[in-house]
Formats: C-alpha cells, sequence, structure tokens
C-alpha cells in the first residue's frame, strides 16, 4: 500500500508554516557580527539556574501581587487548520488578526496596494497572499508617522518574505495600549496567509528585527545595517504599561473537527502581557534561563556577554513510553509559538514514530511520519531543567483528510525530523509540545518558566472508519442485536401509546380545571392544588414520552445514515480498486490491438515487396487493391 502518494496534494496543510522563526539568511551561514555595540539594546545576561529560582514563578503565580497591577490578557483563536494561533490587534484605529510568534520580533501589517509575489519572486494576483482584510491605510491613521530612510525586509524558514517601510503607531493588543511603537508596512509581500490573519505579532528580542538603514532592500545585510528596536512587548515594559517584566502563552489544542477545516476556530487559548495566563496547571514547574549566543561562535550558551535572540533553551533529554534509551540532549532548541510540529534530532523522531502501534511511517519526500489516525500513540516526554514535562498524544496526531486505500484516516505526526544532533542545528519545540505547557517569558531576567497543564480535551475524537465499519455492521447483521431491536420496537409501540394517553389526559385535566374555575365564585384551595398536580404529572408524562419517541427516531435516522455512508464508503473502496484493474485490462487491450495492428502493417508491406518483385520477374503489373 502507498499512502505517500495520496497527501502529496495535502502534506502541504501540515508543513505551510510549521517553521516560521524568522532566520537571517547570513545567521543561517554563521556570520558574525562586527561587534557587540551593532546589537543596541541592553538586555540583562541571564545566570545559571539555581534551586531558588527553579520556583520563582510558581511561587509568583500564588501571588496576589502578581495578579494585580496593569496585566493584560487577551484571547487567541486558531486559523488554517488550527495550524496558526490568531489575536486581535490595533494599529491607530484599525483592527486586525494577527499570528501570535515568540520565534520571531517583529510586528507588521501590509499596507492597502500591496504587490503580491509567490515564493518563486513571481507578480501573483493580492488574493493569492490570502490576508484577512486589504491591509493597513497609513492615511487613515491619526497617530501613525513614518520613520524615513529605513526599509523593513524579512524572511521566514519557510521561504515566505517581506519588503516595505517601516512607522510608528499606537498599537493595542487586549486592551494594553502602546504608544510610538515601530512597526513594519509591507509593500511587497510573498506571503501564503489563511484567508484571516493581516500579518504578525512577534515577542522575540529586539537583536532579531528586520528595520535597516536605507530605502533599498537589496542593500541590507544584517546586522552591519540594522537597526534594532523594541517589540511591542519591550515596548510596553519600558514604557511602564506593564506591572510585570513578562508574559505568559496557553495554547489549547484544537478539535479533531477544527483541525480538518480552514475555518477559524474561536478561543484557543491566551496570551497574558504581565500576568499569568489563566489555565488549570498542575504542580510541575521550572524556570531556566534562555540560551543566548557566543557572538564569536554563534553556538548557544550562558554567560554575561552572549547577545539573545530566540527564546532558546537547555534541554536535558526527550523519550516516551517504552523508550529504554535516554537521548535527544541539546541546548539549542527554541521555543516557538508561530510553528506547528516539534523539530526534534533525527534520531529521537525516527524512535518516536517506530513506537507508533502500527508505526508511522515517514514520507521521505516532505519529510512527515504518516500514520493511520487510529494508531496508539506513546506519551512524548521533554526534559527541561530535571523537570518531565510530557505531550499529550492527541497532539501526535494532525489529521491530513484523507484516506489510504482501506478507507482509514490518515494523519501525521507532530514530531518531525529536525535533523541530527550536530552543533549548530537549530531544532523546535512548537505547538505540539506547548499546547501541554503554559511558559512565561520573563525579559527582564532572560528566563522562561515552563508549568505543566492539567489533561484536557477540545472536542470528541471521532471512531476511525474500520472501528465504525466493524461497530455498525455487527449492529445491523448480528441476529443477538436484532432479536433485542425487534423488542424495542414493540416497547416503542406502547410507548407511543402511553404518550397519546398522557396527551388526551392532559387535555382533559386542563378542561376539568377550567370548568371547575366557572363553576366556582369562591376559590377552594385543596381543589386547585389537586388539579395542579394532576396536570403536572400528565404534563411531564407527556414530556417524558414524547421526548423518548422523538429520540427513538433520532437514533433510527442516525443509524440508517451512518450505515449508509460504510456502504457507501465501501462501494468507493471497492470501485478505487477495481478501477486499476480496468484500467489495466483497457491497457492490455490497447496494447494487444497495437501489436495486431504492427504486425498487419508488417505482412502488408511484406506482401508489398513480395508482389513488386513478382511484377518485376514476369514482367506483369498487379493491381495491389484487387490482389
Amino acid at each position: 500500500m502507498r499512502i505517500f502518494s495520496l497527501i502529496e496534494d495535502v502534506a502541504v496543510i501540515v508543513i505551510h508554516r510549521h517553521f516560521s522563526i524568522k532566520i537571517h539568511s547570513s545567521f543561517l551561514s554563521l556570520q558574525r557580527p562586527q561587534s557587540q555595540e551593532d546589537y543596541s539594546v541592553a538586555i540583562t545576561a541571564s545566570v545559571p539556574r539555581t534551586k531558588a529560582k527553579r520556583f520563582l514563578m510558581q511561587a509568583l503565580r500564588e501571588s496576589q501581587a502578581a495578579q494585580a497591577g496593569s496585566n493584560f490578557t487577551t484571547i487567541v483563536g486558531g486559523s488554517d487548520f488550527d495550524e496558526e494561533y490568531l489575536t486581535n490587534v490595533t494599529f491607530g484605529e484599525q483592527d486586525f488578526l494577527l499570528i501570535v510568534d515568540t520565534g520571531s520580533s517583529d510586528t507588521w501589517a501590509p499596507e492597502i496596494g500591496f504587490a503580491c509575489f509567490d515564493l518563486d519572486n513571481n507578480p501573483v494576483p493580492q488574493s493569492q497572499c490570502a490576508f484577512g482584510t486589504s491591509g493597513f491605510d497609513v492615511n487613515g491613521s491619526s497617530t501613525f508617522v513614518a520613520d524615513p530612510d529605513t526599509n523593513f525586509n524579512i524572511e521566514y524558514g519557510d521561504g515566505e518574505f517581506l519588503t516595505g517601510t517601516v512607522g510608528f503607531d499606537t498599537v493595542t493588543v487586549g486592551n494594553m495600549v502602546v504608544t510610538n511603537q515601530e512597526i513594519g508596512i509591507v509593500t511587497n509581500a510573498a506571503w501564503e496567509g489563511d484567508g484571516f490573519n493581516t500579518g504578525l505579532m512577534g515577542l522575540a528580542s529586539p537583536n532579531l528585527t528586520s528595520v535597516f538603514q536605507g530605502t533599498n532592500p537589496d542593500d541590507d545585510e544584517f546586522p552591519q545595517t540594522q537597526i534594532p528596536y523594541n517589540p511591542v512587548f519591550y515596548s510596553a515594559v519600558q514604557q511602564g504599561v506593564v506591572s510585570n517584566p513578562f508574559f505568559s502563552v496557553a495554547l489549547d489544542r484544537g478539535s479533531f473537527a477544527a483541525e480538518n477545516s480552514s475555518d477559524l476556530d474561536q478561543n484557543l487559548g491566551f496570551i497574558a502581557f504581565g500576568g499569568i495566563a489563566p489555565v488549570d496547571v498542575t504542580d510541575s514547574a521550572v524556570t531556566v534561563p534562555v540560551q543566548g549566543y557566543n557572538a564569536a561562535s554563534f553556538l548557544p550558551e550562558n554567560g554575561s556577554s552572549v547577545t539573545y535572540f530566540y527564546y532558546t533553551v537547555d534541554v536535558e533529554s526527550m523519550s516516551f513510553t517504552g523508550n529504554k534509551k535516554v537521548f535527544g540532549t541539546t541546548n539549542n532548541i527554541i521555543l516557538d509559538t508561530g510553528t506547528t510540529l516539534d523539530y526534534v534530532p533525527t534520531q529521537v523522531a525516527d524512535a518516536f514514530a517506530a513506537a507508533f502501534d502500527p508505526p508511522a511511517v515517514k514520507d521521505e519526500d516532505e519529510g512527515v511520519y504518516v500514520v493511520v489516525c487510529s494508531a496508539t500513540v506513546p506519551e512524548f516526554t521533554v526534559n527541561i531543567g530535571g523537570v518531565e514535562f510530557t505531550v499529550d498524544p492527541a497532539d501526535n496526531l494532525l489529521p491530513l483528510g484523507v484516506q489510504d486505500d482501506e478507507g482509514n484516516d490518515l494523519c501525521a505526526s507532530g514530531t518531525f525530523d529536525g535533523g541530527p544532533a550536530e552543533e549548530g542545528n537549530i531544532f523546535i519545540l512548537g505547538d505540539t509540545f506547548l499546547h501541554n505547557v503554559v511558559v512565561t517569558f520573563n525579559i527582564e531576567t532572560d528566563e522562561v518558566t515552563l508549568t505543566q497543564r492539567t489533561p484536557y480535551t477540545n472536542g470528541v475524537i471521532p471512531f476511525p472508519f474500520v472501528v465504525r465499519k466493524r461497530v455498525f455492521t455487527f449492529l445491523s447483521q448480528s441476529p443477538i442485536v436484532a432479536k433485542v431491536a425487534y423488542g424495542i420496537k414493540i416497547s416503542f409501540i406502547f410507548v407511543g401509546i402511553l404518550f397519546f394517553d398522557a396527551l388526551q389526559r392532559m387535555f382533559r385535566i386542563t378542561a376539568e380545571s377550567d370548568l371547575a374555575k366557572t363553576q366556582q365564585s369562591v376559590g377552594d384551595v385543596r381543589t386547585e392544588t389537586s388539579f395542579a398536580a394532576r396536570k403536572f404529572y400528565a404534563q411531564r408524562n407527556v414530556y417524558l414520552t414524547g421526548f423518548t419517541l422523538f429520540l427513538s427516531l433520532v437514533l433510527t435516522r442516525t443509524f440508517a445514515i451512518n450505515l449508509d455512508l460504510i456502504h457507501t464508503q465501501e462501494e468507493y473502496a471497492k470501485l478505487k480498486k477495481a478501477s486499476p484493474s480496468s484500467d489495466s485490462d483497457a491497457g492490455k487491450k490497447a496494447r494487444e490491438y497495437d501489436a495486431l495492428k504492427a504486425k498487419f502493417d508488417s505482412q502488408s508491406k511484406e506482401y508489398n515487396q513480395l508482389a513488386d518483385k513478382y511484377n518485376k520477374v514476369t514482367g506483369g503489373k498487379a493491381d495491389k487493391k484487387k490482389d
């Protein structure tokens, strides 16, 4: 069975913007900055983790002071098959839905009239960029001020790129108002949108921002011409808008149905600026330093002279249920809300995929591990700072929206091959992991706190086709079930009789009550109470029997619809299997016809040659058509 041919048209559903951290091309090539002064924003260097600091944020959560003061919580929603998390952001007086991204630093939106390109830099209609609105009207904002002699230039890891101008405006997120915030105004966009988002809100370090000197993007060099600036939350802290220098993110897992839909899924988590996201958590928590990057080697490390880019943490190990080998240690793994999947070392991804039952199979072209959605998934664990965090198995089954030859729904593993565990390789803990924790990012101490969430579910995962087929086939063909169904039908006949009897009794009691009221000049409390009680019991019986009959009709119809659906899927599978053989028979007949035709042509040609020779020898003249 070749399952990969079934997903070649939908693999982009899983791959799309799963690698959305912003990476400068020069950073990938390990180009070194000229000096420490090129990164002009001073951030307090992180310090090694101590036992006292391990539970600092946990104590802070329990403190009333942490919940007081100025903190703002905003709700996030899901789009693009619940692979992007959006929140409402206002530029001036104009509202947009922006992607929440801790893997990049810039906040931007396209300008009205922007030019759209495909990923190969070919001009295409604006609609192909699929933004949620027509864009930001700089002339329609009374608080917008352009920043002259600068340009905005960014490229994301999935190939999307944007260029444009730069300006300052009032940015509002969840009632958090930041004035004079620097934003990117995109005039040229190669963007694979979802029809809802109109840009992105970056929350990473100022050293990762994408504003450059001059107005020509072709002249931009990172970091030589880069002009670092404060991202939105850094500005909020600097302006004293929030009472605490940290924000926390809690992303909810979407329902199985929502992950199969491109519609906007509301209320899928929270971002709390200056506070803690309001979701239920366990006692498992740890605070660890953000890994900075050495200016000389561009490798992650701790110390007082490092430069910060991403929210990079040191992972001590990765494992899963049934695994006896400890592996996956890396200090170069990023916590990124803008990435759908977890990118882990190859040996971890391969071993984890093999532990599925049945095992997940890797599509070498796309790099994704494919498995039936009914598979048993081991519980994945990540050890950070000596604390083990678990990933719910539901997060490692992402529906692809296709089926295999046997009618089984196909899913992709939420854990992706990020390459070998070599020095310099960047790995990512994306939404697959972040669905299971609350992450608090402290930009003052350069630390992150991870807290395990309590297990939760969002929606009901439907029965796989194979299970539904067996259950409904048993219910429709079993003689025991048939006898039970026959008995239930007889019972429903009695229920129907009781319904009509209760209905008649209710009307009769109502009529008697009305008649008694007209005949009595003085009300009798006992009589009225008796009529009211009798009427109540009659109405209750009508409701109970009526809803029982209605429910029986609903269940019967639902059962019939599911049975018809199963039969239709079976017929479809049979036709699908028969189609290749039919094509094969047709092809065989065509080949036989071609062979016969070639043989006939050869014989005809040979006959003509013999006739010519005969005429030449005999000196006669023959009519080939007549002959």
